[in-house]
């Protein structure tokens, strides 16, 4: 079976040919046209790529549609996840860490406690994670391009 195009009702159906090649079981009054599967295009993280069918007289198109990504699919496809704690903190030198392990400010000595305790997945997008970089930053451990290094995808 082959999917194909019907002209004029626009529609794809899968017929079967004889041994001659002639298309079996086509509905009265329609044509069989091919069905051309134009390549998905490369895209990049924030796009997304769409089928489009795109009619001719003589033929039919699997074209794309490509568009950027909106709102929440946008938001995800930016957020970096860490599969566990310990790959994000091999994010870090180990200059970084030893300055965080040996950190007595109370905002870092907190977030060294919650990752002590992590069980999941870490986002770069998690308010834990923004903050915790954020006072990285104030505190000299970090600076902001440390930071967009480690957060880049």
């Amino acid at each position: 079976m082959t999917t194909v195009g019907l002209i004029p009702s626009q529609e794809l159906i899968s017929l079967d040919q004889n041994e001659a090649g002639e298309w079996l079981a086509v509905p009265a009054g329609q044509q069989v046209v091919p069905l051309i599967k134009i390549e998905k295009p490369t895209i990049t993280r924030t796009q997304k790529a769409e089928p489009v069918l795109q009619w001719f007289s003589d033929r039919v198109e699997r074209q794309w549609k490509v568009s950027d990504l909106q709102g929440q699919a946008l938001a995800d496809a930016l957020r970096k996840v860490w599969p566990n704690v310990q790959a994000f903190m091999a994010e870090f030198s180990m200059e970084e860490l030893a300055a965080i392990s040996l950190s007595t400010d109370p905002t870092i000595a907190a977030l060294r406690m919650v990752l002590m305790t992590w069980l999941s997945e870490v986002h770069s997008d998690d308010p834990r994670v923004i903050a915790g970089l954020a006072r990285l930053i104030e505190v000299g451990i970090l600076t902001q391009p440390r930071r967009d290094t480690i957060i880049s995808i």
